[in-house]
């Protein structure tokens, strides 16, 4: 399907079963230019493509695409190649009640592919087993100068890759606000060519445009971290890291870190040198030193790491404060640690 400078076009209650694009050449199942766009209650299974499942293009910033309540299951390159399955350079993109799953060997896929991000929606959707270089789920781009993105309701299941398995935001500079996700049953225990630990689950990469102090601010409520084993420095267990863009001054910039109503469960945390099971902020890495951390009303359980102090939570900034209001902790420790076998504040003068 191909249309462009269309002002509308609908795809509705449609089936789309074992189509097979086989051509070498710029080869997509659906391919949208220009044109304003609503998919909705359609099913795409096994269905096979060169580019993109669906991709989106436009020339400006003025079409938008509504994609709600569909179903997509084991749909790939036609030559089991890397691909994405919706790859959108609109502006506008709304992605709501939408489920993809694979089979949990497959090949390389990643789900969405955002090159505009700033007016995202993305709500209520559920990805299982998806499997990419990095970001295997989400990849959102240029926030440009828009802050409506939102991202709630969503679940990730088994979603791999490298420095930032799940979900990866770039360059952003707004404030975050996150609800009501689930990262769940996902292994990352990547490591760099430097040696680096970069196993990250769900990664936002900051970037400071200024030269004053940049400061953020990230809040996950009423999300459930679950069955996650990962190595990322900087992030902890449950593999969620905001960091400064790379060779930026971290000094530029500070975060703030609330998290409420959330759950935190059978999480192992494999760096070799830093704790913290579920959490972990670690100024000695240059990144995020700048991070105050809030925690209420949550509970983690079932928690390890496999060094360094704090079971669960590892927490190494100096200049920031760490508050803990009505959280319970059940059954956390860790594999090699002289101290903080369940929660570790660092000081200046702590070797």
């Amino acid at each position: 399907i191909f249309v462009s400078k269309n002002e509308s076009f609908s795809i509705t209650n449609s089936r789309f079963i074992n189509c097979h694009m086989t051509n070498w050449g710029d080869c997509f199942f659906i391919f949208l230019q220009n044109s304003n766009a609503e998919i909705k209650n359609s099913t795409f299974d096994f269905c096979k493509y060169q580019n993109n499942l669906i991709g989106l293009s436009e020339s400006d910033s003025n079409y938008y695409v509504h994609f709600y309540s569909n179903r997509i299951s084991h749909c790939s390159h036609f030559n089991n190649q890397t691909s994405m399955v919706f790859n959108s350079y609109y502006h506008q993109n709304d992605i709501q009640n939408n489920t993809v799953k694979y089979d949990k060997i497959n090949y390389p896929n990643r789900v969405f592919n955002f090159i505009y991000y700033g007016k995202c929606k993305f709500i209520s959707n559920s990805i299982l087993n998806a499997n990419y270089e990095e970001a295997s789920a989400v990849m959102l781009h240029i926030q440009e100068q828009y802050n409506e993105f939102i991202m709630s309701d969503c679940i990730f299941t088994n979603c791999r890759g490298n420095v930032g398995a799940s979900v990866f935001i770039k360059d952003c500079t707004m404030n975050l606000t996150f609800k009501n996700l689930t990262f769940q049953d996902t292994t990352n225990n990547y490591i760099q060519n430097n040696g680096q630990n970069r196993g990250y689950i769900f990664r936002i990469d900051r970037i400071n445009l200024g030269t004053e102090v940049l400061h953020t601010t990230v809040d996950l409520i009423n999300c459930s971290f679950k069955n996650l084993i990962t190595n990322g420095q900087n992030c902890g267990g449950y593999g969620m890291t905001a960091k400064k863009k790379y060779g930026d001054n971290a000094n530029l910039y500070s975060y703030e870190l609330t998290i409420k109503n959330t759950i935190f469960e059978n999480i192992y945390f494999t760096h070799d040198k830093y704790g913290g099971g579920a959490i972990s902020l670690s100024h000695e890495i240059n990144e995020n030193r700048h991070t105050q951390l809030s925690l209420c009303d949550c509970t983690f359980s079932n928690i390890s790491c496999k060094n360094g102090g704090g079971g669960a939570i590892y927490f190494n900034t100096p200049s920031q404060k760490l508050t803990i209001e009505r959280t319970k902790f059940k059954n956390i420790g860790a594999d090699n640690v002289d101290f903080g076998g369940c929660i570790y504040v660092k000081y200046e003068s702590d070797p």
